[in-house]
C-alpha cells in the first residue's frame, strides 16, 4: 500500500506545471505593475509551497494509512524484520504443574508444548535462545546460544520436579545470565524472557503480609517488584505465559506426617498423626492409608468424609488430623508413608516419616547431695519416676533407663549415648566439663537441671554473679535460661508456700495437664522455697512454661516466680524447675503427679527433630565413624550406587553429602565398615525427602490483580499462549492506521483553509 505515496507527486507536478511564463510587453502603466509584483512575489511562492506540501502530505498520510503500520514489526517475541530475536524460556518446574484438569492435561505437558512452538518459530541462523527451570532448585540447562537444536534437546529431556516454585530465584539466575561479559556483542537488543507457568498466586505473593492487609490477593513481593525493574533497565521483556488452565478436579494433601513427640521405643505403641488439608473448590471424601517400610501393601486405613473445600470452609475446617495407632517394630531406622488415594495432584497425596526406633532412652542422673530430710540422694524421686525398676539389675522394658551417678564422679563421664542429663542439687563442675555438657545439649541433648540446699553456700548464686551462674549462664550465653539471684521461702513447712500455674497448655509438658482432672493433682502441690531468676529481656530460645505463685498471706503480694523455664540451644534443650528434686523444698516426690510430670518433661527434652526427614531441594548430609570406607546409597527407585565418603579434617567422622534432591522419596544409606565394628542402627539408616506442601494450592493469581500489582510495563500476563505469534500490542497496532488517517484529514482540513484565505486576500489585491 505504500506505492500510494507516490501520488504525494501529483501537487508538485502540478505546481510545477502551473508556474506561469511571462511575455515582456512594452508599456506605459509596466513600471507601476512591477512594483507591486516585485512587493508580493516572496509571499506568493511561500504561500503556494505551503499548500503543495500540506496536499503532499494528505497523501503520504492516506498511504501510511492503508499500509496498515505495526510498532516494530513483529509479535511478542520481539521480531523486527530483517532483525534477530533473543528469547529466554524459563519453565515453571514445580510440582503444581502436574495437576490434571478435567479434560486429563497438565500445566507441565502445555508448557513445553508452548516451548516447543516458541522455539519452532525461531530461525538458527540469526535468534538466539536459553532455557531454564524455575521450581525449586532452580537450573539453568542452557545459557543464550544459536545452537537451537541443543536447546529443543535439553527441552526433550526435562522432567517435571517435585519441588515449589522459585520465581524470584528465577528471574535472579536471568539477571545474572545477562549480565555475563560480552553478552550484549554477541546477543544485541532487546531480550524477551518467557515465564510459563501455570500463574500460581503464591509465586507472585509478599508472604511477610496477610491477605486480609493487603486486600482480596495480598501484597506482590517487593523484591519481585525490584527485580523485574532491573531487568526492565537491561532492556528485558518479562512475559508470563499462563498454561494449563482448564478446571482441576480438586487437590488434598498430606501436609503432616509425626508422632506424638515422644522417642519411639520397641515394644511400646505409639500414637502417628497425619494431617491433611483439601485445597480444591469442592467438599470431598476418601481414603488415607498407612504404610509401614513395605509401601506396596497398607497396614491400616481410615475413611475421610465430607473435607471441605476453598469454596465451602475455612482454612482450618479444611483440615483434618487422622491419628493411628502404631505398634512400633524392631530396635532401628524405619519409615512410614500416609497416602491419600486418589486426586488431581497425586504429588503431595504422599507424605513418609523417618524415624529410629530405640530399645530405650538412656538417662544419666547427676546428685548433688542428699536433702536435709534424708540421706537419699537427691535425684532419687526423679530417676525413679522415669525408671521404676532402676534398682532391678534384671529389668528389661520401658521407655527410659536411668544411671544415677554423684556429681563427683560426673566429670569422668562420657556424655555420648545418653539421652538425657538430670543435674540435681548441683552447684560446682569442672568448667570444662560444664563447656562439655553444653556443646553436647547443642548437639541434640537434653538437660534438666534443679537446684537444691547446696546453692544455699556463700557466693552460689547473686545478681553479681555466683558460681552456678559462672557455670550455667554465663552472661546468658550457657544453659540456664535465667541467672539464678536469690532463694525465696523457708525450708520448714509454713502457712504460705507456693503452687505451680501453667502459662498456657500448648506446650507438650503442660498439654497432659490441661485434663481439670488431673491438673489439682500437681498445681495444688505446696512448695516452700524455690530459687528465684531474673528474667531476660528478648532472651532467644527461652520460654516460660509455669510460674511459682504465693499462696496464703503471701498471696497479697502478687509476686510470682518463673517455675519451668525452657531454653532451646542448637539442636537440643534446657529445661530449669526453680525447686529441688527432692523433698528438701517441696513435696513433689511423695505424689502421684510427679511420676507423670517428670515424664513428660523427659519426653519434651528427648523430642529431637529427625534431621533424616527433609524437603525436596535440600542437602542430605550423614555422618558415619571414621572407620567407614564406603557408602551405598539407593535414593527412591533409582539403583544403588557406592560411593567414598569425605574424611573431616581432623579425622574424627567420615561424611557423605546428596545436594539437592529433586524428588520425593526414601534414601537407604548402609555403611561399609572394614573393621566391621559399627551397630546396626549406626551401619543402616534411612532418609524421607517430601514435598513443600506449600505449593499444594494450585489456586491462580488473579489476571486483574497481577495488572494491578506490576503493570504491564513490567510484567505481560498472558493467558493464551497462541497470543505469542500476535502483533505486541493490538490497541497500538490499530492507533497506527488511525493515527495517519487523522493526520490526513487535519492536513486537508488546514489546506481549504489556508487556500480559502490565501485567495480572498488575492482577491482583494486584484480589485484594488
Amino acid at each position: 500500500m505504500l506505492w500510494w505515496a507516490a501520488a504525494a507527486a501529483v501537487p508538485f507536478i502540478i505546481h510545477l506545471l502551473s508556474r506561469r511564463k511571462f511575455r515582456r510587453v512594452p508599456w506605459g502603466a509596466m513600471q507601476f505593475l512591477l512594483a507591486a509584483l516585485k512587493r508580493t512575489r516572496r509571499r506568493l511562492r511561500m504561500e503556494n509551497i505551503l499548500l503543495m506540501l500540506l496536499r503532499m502530505g494528505i497523501f503520504l498520510a492516506l498511504a501510511t494509512a492503508f499500509a496498515n503500520p505495526q510498532i516494530g514489526g513483529g509479535g511478542l517475541l520481539g521480531a523486527v524484520a530483517g532483525g534477530s530475536r533473543t528469547v529466554i524460556l524459563a519453565l515453571d518446574s514445580s510440582f503444581s504443574m502436574q495437576a490434571r484438569d478435567d479434560q486429563d492435561r497438565t500445566a507441565w505437558s502445555e508448557a513445553t508444548k508452548t516451548a516447543r512452538s516458541v522455539l519452532a518459530t525461531l530461525d538458527s541462523q540469526k535468534d538466539a535462545a536459553a532455557l531454564l527451570t524455575f521450581g525449586s532448585p532452580v537450573h539453568l540447562e542452557t545459557r543464550l546460544t544459536r545452537d537451537l537444536a541443543l536447546v529443543r534437546r535439553r527441552l526433550d529431556a526435562l522432567d517435571p520436579a517435585e519441588g515449589t516454585t522459585d520465581l524470584l530465584g528465577g528471574l535472579h539466575a536471568i539477571e545474572g545470565l545477562l549480565a555475563e561479559p560480552g553478552l550484549e556483542e554477541d546477543f544485541p537488543g532487546e531480550k524477551t524472557i518467557l515465564l510459563v507457568t501455570d500463574l500460581q498466586k503464591s509465586a507472585f505473593l509478599d508472604h511477610g503480609s496477610s491477605a486480609e492487609e493487603g486486600g482480596p490477593g495480598g501484597d506482590a513481593d517487593p523484591e519481585l517488584l525490584q527485580t523485574l525493574r532491573r531487568l526492565q533497565d537491561r532492556k528485558a521483556r518479562v512475559i508470563a505465559v499462563g498454561v494449563g488452565g482448564g478446571a482441576v478436579f480438586g487437590n488434598v494433601a498430606v501436609t503432616e506426617l509425626a508422632n506424638d513427640g515422644r522417642a519411639f521405643i520397641s515394644g511400646l505403641t505409639g500414637q502417628i498423626q497425619c494431617r491433611i488439608e483439601n485445597f480444591g473448590d469442592r467438599t470431598t471424601s476418601g481414603e488415607l492409608r498407612l504404610y509401614l517400610d513395605n509401601e506396596e501393601s497398607y497396614v491400616q486405613s481410615r475413611r475421610v468424609v465430607d473435607l471441605p473445600g476453598l469454596s465451602t470452609g475455612s482454612s482450618s475446617e479444611r483440615e483434618r488430623v487422622v491419628n493411628f495407632d502404631l505398634d512400633v517394630p524392631k530396635v532401628g531406622w524405619h519409615h512410614l508413608m500416609a497416602q491419600w488415594v486418589d486426586d488431581s495432584l497425586a504429588v503431595d497425596n504422599r507424605r513418609r516419616l523417618a524415624f529410629r526406633v530405640r530399645d530405650h532412652l538412656k538417662v544419666l542422673a547427676v546428685s548433688g547431695g542428699g536433702g536435709r530430710r534424708d540421706a537419699l540422694p537427691a535425684t532419687f524421686y526423679a530417676a525413679r519416676a522415669l525408671d521404676p525398676l532402676i534398682d532391678d539389675p534384671l529389668r528389661s522394658g520401658g521407655s527410659f533407663v536411668v544411671k544415677e551417678i554423684s556429681s563427683i564422679a560426673f566429670p569422668s563421664e562420657k556424655l555420648d549415648g545418653y539421652d538425657l542429663v538430670i543435674l540435681a542439687n548441683v552447684s560446682e563442675i569442672p568448667a570444662a566439663k560444664a563447656m562439655e555438657l553444653e556443646e553436647w545439649v547443642r548437639q541434640g541433648g537434653g538437660l534438666l537441671y534443679f537446684p537444691g540446699p547446696s546453692l544455699e553456700g556463700a557466693g552460689r548464686i547473686g545478681r553479681s554473679g555466683g558460681v552456678v551462674n559462672q557455670l550455667f549462664f554465663r552472661g546468658g550465653q550457657g544453659l540456664l535460661p535465667y541467672p539464678i539471684t536469690r532463694l525465696v521461702g523457708s525450708d520448714e513447712f509454713t502457712e504460705s508456700p507456693f503452687n505451680l500455674q501453667f502459662e498456657s497448655f500448648d506446650h507438650p509438658v503442660a498439654k497432659y495437664f490441661e485434663d481439670p482432672r488431673i491438673q489439682p493433682g500437681l498445681t495444688r502441690i505446696p512448695v516452700y522455697k524455690l530459687a528465684a531468676t531474673e528474667p531476660v529481656e528478648n532472651a532467644v530460645g527461652v520460654r516460660a512454661i509455669a510460674s511459682f505463685f504465693p499462696t496464703g498471706k503471701g498471696a497479697e503480694t502478687g509476686e510470682r516466680y518463673p517455675a519451668l523455664v525452657e531454653k532451646r540451644l542448637g539442636e537440643g534443650a534446657c529445661m530449669f524447675f526453680a525447686t529441688s528434686a527432692d523433698t528438701a523444698w517441696n513435696i513433689y516426690g511423695a505424689t502421684p503427679a510427679f511420676v507423670p510430670f517428670m515424664r513428660e518433661i523427659a519426653y519434651a527434652l528427648t523430642r529431637r527433630r529427625e534431621l533424616a526427614n527433609l524437603l525436596v531441594g535440600a542437602t542430605l548430609v550423614e555422618d558415619f565413624p571414621p572407620s567407614v570406607t564406603k557408602i551405598r546409597l539407593t535414593v527412591g527407585d533409582a539403583p544403588a550406587e557406592e560411593r567414598a565418603p569425605v574424611l573431616s579434617a581432623d579425622k574424627s567422622r567420615a561424611e557423605v553429602s546428596l545436594r539437592q534432591i529433586p524428588k520425593s522419596g526414601v534414601v537407604v544409606i548402609d555403611a561399609i565398615d572394614g573393621a566391621d565394628q559399627l551397630s546396626e542402627t549406626e551401619r543402616h539408616r534411612v532418609a524421607v525427602i517430601n514435598p513443600d506442601t506449600s505449593e499444594s494450592n494450585v489456586e491462580p493469581a488473579d489476571s486483574h490483580w497481577l495488572a494491578d500489582q506490576f503493570g504491564r510495563n513490567l510484567l505481560l500476563v498472558i493467558d493464551d499462549p497462541t497470543e505469542l505469534s500476535k502483533p505486541v500490542d493490538e490497541a497500538a497496532k490499530g492507533g497506527l492506521w488511525r493515527l495517519f488517517l487523522y493526520a490526513a484529514l487535519a492536513f486537508l482540513l488546514v489546506e481549504t483553509l489556508l487556500a480559502w484565505k490565501f485567495g480572498s486576500v488575492h482577491a482583494l489585491e486584484t480589485s484594488s
